[in-house]
């Protein structure tokens, strides 16, 4: 009997084995270590990569070797002596300048022995300071405080000039590049740049000043709010009191400028008109076409606007100029940081005299009807040209005097 139960639960499991159920069941995880093999270095595909690279080396250097003797065939003896005459054009590297400091003048270089002829010559050294003591004479006389409705009245009263020949020529600024053309191909060198250029290269690429001082721009914006913030929790720093007085006595202008119309107080003028020089008044309306007093205006003229000027101003709104007004003074401490620093940190370009030029300053007196001015000159003349140097030509007002001096009181 128990052997048809065992026969029975038989026949159920073979059900179950030929319709498994979707339930996960556990197995059993088996880890194996595995080795990881590297591809072996094989000499040959090296071998192979360097012979298909060697023979596309060949393949195109001999085709662009081929195209362009072809067209040196077809070149004439003119367009090839054009072609090598022709300059190469030069693609600096911005930083790629260096400064070369000039060896000392000897006593065979042309620039030496220019100085020994001009010091011999003194008629040339009087007609040098002469240039110059006139050219500070236009300079007052040009200028729109001294200048006379009734013509030029300056002259030049006396002058201490100094010529002076320098030991060792100005430094120059070499910028290497790439040179492209001129029957070489392309080629790498240097060639000598105009200081001036160098400077204002540098100041685009490295803003030293105008970094800082937008540094400091922001740093005061940050510390000046930082402080509004402590005074709104109630901490009061230590300031300096005659900040504080001048800050006060602000406060008491502008309430007095808001109560008008308090005894003892001037009252101020009329916002419609504004004084004129010669008494007149103008108004601030838009002007009206003044018409005799017999014409009359009829209603097509009213209509259409005729007389009146149409154009009507744009007029800021209350908003906007209270938001510009609050920004203009919330900025204008850091602003005033910001300039600051900037006059400090900020150079002219450097300016150097051509090569073998004679230094020549000093002072020169001017007389005008009324004053006595002295100028200071500082100029660079060149031999070569028997010229003043125009970009490093330095003059400067050093004192102005009154020909008649009255007393105060």
């Amino acid at each position: 009997m128990f052997r048809r139960f065992h026969l029975l639960r038989n026949v159920l499991s073979l059900g179950a084995r030929a319709n498994p159920t979707s339930s996960p069941q556990p197995h059993a995880i088996r880890i194996q270590r595995v080795k990881f093999m590297r591809k072996r270095f094989k000499a040959s595909s090296v071998l192979v990569g360097l012979g298909v690279s060697y023979a596309l080396y060949e393949i195109l250097t001999r085709t662009i070797v081929v195209l362009a003797d072809e067209g040196e065939l077809e070149l004439t003896e003119q367009d090839r002596r054009e072609i090598e005459e022709a300059e190469p054009i030069f693609i600096p590297f911005p930083g790629f300048t260096q400064t070369v400091e000039p060896l000392p003048y000897r006593s065979t270089d042309p620039e030496w022995r220019a100085f020994i002829k001009v010091n011999r010559n003194q008629a040339l050294l009087v007609s040098i300071r002469e240039n110059l003591a006139e050219m500070a004479r236009r300079a007052v006389a040009n200028h729109p405080v001294f200048k006379t409705p009734g013509g030029d009245s300056t002259r030049v009263a006396k002058y201490w000039l100094d010529i002076q020949y320098p030991l060792v020529p100005p430094p120059t600024f070499m910028r290497q590049g790439l040179f492209l053309g001129a029957g070489n191909g392309i080629t790498w060198g240097a060639r000598v740049v105009d200081p001036v250029a160098v400077f204002w290269t540098r100041q685009a690429l490295w803003p030293e000043a105008v970094s800082v001082s937008l540094w400091n721009f922001a740093n005061a914006l940050m510390f000046q709010n930082a402080m509004t913030i402590a005074r709104f929790f109630g901490y009061e720093s230590q300031t300096d009191s005659l900040g504080n007085m001048q800050q006060a006595l602000e406060r008491i202008q502008q309430q007095l400028r808001k109560q008008p119309g308090k005894p003892g107080l001037a009252s101020p003028a009329p916002p419609s008109q504004d004084r004129t020089g010669e008494g007149s008044t103008t108004s601030s309306f838009p002007p009206v076409d003044k018409r005799s007093s017999g014409s009359t205006t009829t209603p097509e003229t009213l209509g259409t606007g005729a007389g009146i000027d149409n154009a009507i101003p744009t007029v800021t709104s209350a908003k906007d100029t209270y938001m510009i007004r609050t920004a203009r003074e919330h900025t204008s401490s850091p602003w005033m940081s910001f300039k600051q620093s900037l006059n400090q940190r900020w150079r002219r370009p450097a300016t150097y005299p051509p090569r073998g030029a004679i230094r020549v300053s000093g002072l020169v007196e001017v007389h005008t009807p009324r004053s006595i001015i002295t100028v200071e000159c500082t100029a660079w003349w060149d031999p070569q040209t028997a010229k003043y140097d125009a970009k490093t030509l330095f003059l400067k007002m050093k004192t102005i005097r009154p020909k008649l001096q009255t007393p105060l009181r």
